[in-house]
């Protein structure tokens, strides 16, 4: 055979041999670890919507929040009951009377 041509291929193989091991370092130092997050205190972030709206008002502020709601939506809290209008409530009825 023709020296040049050897050379050729080996200089070929020696290329896709170098091209290969970069792409392979430069794979491994892309992998991190996984951290763990901290979620305390982010609850009311996490909980459904209904759930949030209602663990995050107490008092007035939650019955000022509940007359801001459709009937539809007043539906879906647990913490609002719709008379004329939305309003907050409890287990036993409606917390603030007009």
């Amino acid at each position: 055979m023709d020296f040049k041509y050897i050379l050729k291929v080996l200089l070929i193989i020696l290329i896709l041999y170098s091209v290969i091991i970069l792409i392979l370092i430069n794979l491994n130092e892309n992998i991190q670890p996984k951290k763990l997050l901290n979620l305390e205190g982010l609850e009311p972030l996490i909980m459904k919507g209904s759930d949030a709206f209602c663990k995050t008002r107490n008092g007035f502020e939650l019955e000022k929040s509940c007359n801001k709601l459709t009937k539809y939506n007043c539906g879906k809290t647990s913490c609002c009951a719709w008379t004329t209008k939305c309003k907050a409530s409890d287990k036993t009825g409606i917390i603030f009377l007009e």
